[in-house]
């Protein structure tokens, strides 16, 4: 699926500035933990995979485990009344230059960024001073750098030279090189879609499935796992033959469609953006996020002036055949990925992830799902070692929200601290 608002703003300054020094937003140095750590008690714990009461032990930046006391010394923090959660992961985004965005993830309580499409040099420096200090109050990336596209084909039209390639005996070199610029996964663009989810025309080339095929081959063999970027419900369904791994972008499911027990069957995680695709369909799900305080003064005064206004008629054909694919999926043990592909359609970064997990919840998912969603799912999808559980020996990456998340999502809008690598990195004022 191509969206009429793009990423060019985002590309074209990326590279043409990939050679410039990323620039830092002011903000207060993170409290690092002290040697002996900290311990959150009371709280009800998200693991990443299900609820459960207990004390969590954090020590030098790592999760020591579940304990019945704080150990003698040891700062505790009172979470009663309180949801502590993995650092969230948004698993599709794109950063764009510098590091603000990674600094406002963190706001939100998103502690791992997946860019799915972004110039290699940025990424790479951005992800060079992962574990200082000073990167504790920003969210960590995780790159794929350049996509694997056809001439002319998404991708392309952002007036940025990109490579590209026909063949698939071009597959072999073209990965190599892609994990030669650093990439840690690869996104293949597999999209014969001729109108874009607001039914304009946008009809590109798009890899032949042999190619693709291949570079999904090539791919695995170098050690990278594939996403897939598609167009509709035929897209997707072929993509998960192909070789697919995480499928981006979901589809307007039919009635007894057989394509939710197709992914099942295959293990194919689906991504399916439903924040950016839904957005033109007038489903008002911005409205409540801009009338909660909390949200609202994490977003800048341009985002709430225009997600405020932000209604129209709901077209429920085009908003509930993308809402049933992700409730039948989830219905058929489909693992789904939140990530909503923020910036696209103008959705803000961070607060689009919040977005995503409560269209998810209001599509009938159930809510251990949900949270899974941008935590554990991402996490081994995509490899990110370390993240998205909270169990001993796995990064501090957490997230303590307030309120009980077992029984809303929404819970998440209410971040109180987050920490990254044990480091206090956001803390709500009061």
């Amino acid at each position: 699926m191509r969206l009429p608002f793009s990423l060019r703003s985002i590309a074209s300054a990326a590279f043409a500035f990939a050679g410039a020094s990323c620039h830092h937003a002011a903000a207060p140095a993170p409290r690092v933990a002290s040697a002996d750590g900290f311990v959150v008690v009371d709280a009800m714990v998200f693991d990443g995979e299900r609820f459960r009461a207990g004390n969590v032990y954090v020590r030098g930046g790592s999760i020591e485990g579940f304990v019945d006391a704080a150990p003698p010394g040891t700062p505790v923090i009172d979470a009663k009344g309180q949801t502590l959660l993995p650092g969230l992961i948004d698993g599709h985004t794109h950063i764009g230059t510098t590091t603000d965005h990674l600094e406002r993830f963190v706001t939100f309580g998103v502690t791992t960024v997946v860019d799915l499409f972004g110039p290699p040099e940025i990424i790479a420096r951005l992800r060079a001073d992962e574990r200082t200090k000073e990167s504790a109050r920003r969210a960590a990336l995780v790159g794929a750098g350049n996509l694997a596209t056809a001439p002319k084909g998404h991708g392309t039209e952002y007036g940025v030279p990109i490579p590209t390639l026909e063949e698939p005996g071009e597959a072999r070199a073209f990965v190599a090189a892609r994990r030669a610029e650093g990439s840690e996964l690869l996104k293949i663009v597999f999209d014969t879609s001729t109108n874009d989810v607001g039914g304009q025309s946008n009809a590109m080339p798009t890899l032949r499935a042999d190619t693709a095929r291949e570079l999904a081959k090539e791919a695995h063999a170098q050690g990278l796992t594939v996403a897939v970027h598609t167009g509709g419900c035929g897209d997707i369904a072929e993509a998960a033959s192909l070789g697919a791994d995480v499928i981006a972008h979901g589809c307007a499911l039919p009635d007894d469609d057989p394509l939710p027990k197709t992914l099942a069957a295959r293990g194919v995680y689906l991504n399916p953006t439903l924040a950016v695709q839904l957005r033109p369909c007038g489903l008002e799900y911005w409205i409540p996020m801009v009338r909660d305080a909390e949200i609202a003064r994490r977003l800048t005064g341009e985002e709430r002036e225009r997600l405020g206004k932000d209604r129209h008629d709901h077209d429920v054909a085009c908003s509930s055949g993308r809402l049933r694919l992700v409730r039948e999926a989830a219905k058929a043990g489909v693992k789904l990925i939140a990530g909503p592909d923020s910036p696209n359609r103008r959705i803000p970064i961070g607060a689009s992830l919040l977005a995503e997990l409560d269209l998810f919840a209001q599509a009938g998912v159930p809510i251990e799902q949900v949270l899974a969603s941008a935590t554990s799912h991402p996490a081994s999808a995509y490899r990110i070692a370390g993240r998205g559980r909270i169990a001993k020996g796995m990064r501090a990456d957490l997230l303590l929200v307030e309120g009980d998340a077992r029984t809303s999502v929404r819970a998440l809008w209410h971040t109180r601290s987050v920490w990254r690598n044990g480091a206090l990195a956001y803390t709500a004022p009061r």
